[in-house]
């Protein structure tokens, strides 16, 4: 049995290990990836942070994301556009104010931000894709297929 964020490791017997066969031992992982982290010292990290210095555009496009993840909407646009105030070209903060929108279903609002996306960076995939597929949920079909194919 694994332990909570570890993994079950196959190792070698060892001489004088009973059975002689191949044991298999739980152990705790320190690879980031294999551990679950914890959203609410996560978000009082950011807090602190931010407490301190608050307009650190990094560790508000993080607890942004954070909000994001947790489904606490209205938060992460908030940090979204605080982000957007000290810096109004930051495409990520761009890109995810488009997401939340879309998830709220408010299309027009997901679209005026990504296409301010594709303004700064015409050639971006995910916007462009996104974009397109807002138009397509409001079934306009042509510009869902011109922003599919830029």
């Amino acid at each position: 049995m694994a332990m909570p964020g570890g993994l079950l490791l196959e190792r070698p017997a060892v001489d004088g290990e009973p059975g002689g066969a191949a044991a298999t031992t739980a152990v705790a992982s320190t690879h980031p990836h294999h551990r679950r982290p914890d959203k609410e010292a996560q978000l009082a990290t950011l807090n602190a942070r931010l407490s301190e210095w608050p307009e650190d555009t990094a560790a508000l496009l993080a607890r942004a994301s954070l909000y994001q993840r947790k489904d606490m909407l209205p938060e992460a646009l908030a940090d979204y556009a605080a982000v957007l105030r000290l810096n109004p070209a930051c495409v990520d903060a761009l890109y995810h104010t488009g997401h939340v929108y879309e998830k709220q279903s408010l299309l027009d609002a997901a679209i005026a931000a990504y296409s301010r996306v594709l303004e700064l960076q015409p050639s971006n995939a995910r916007a462009a894709l996104s974009r397109g597929a807002c138009y397509n949920m409001k079934g306009n079909i042509v510009r869902a297929i011109d922003d599919y194919t830029l």
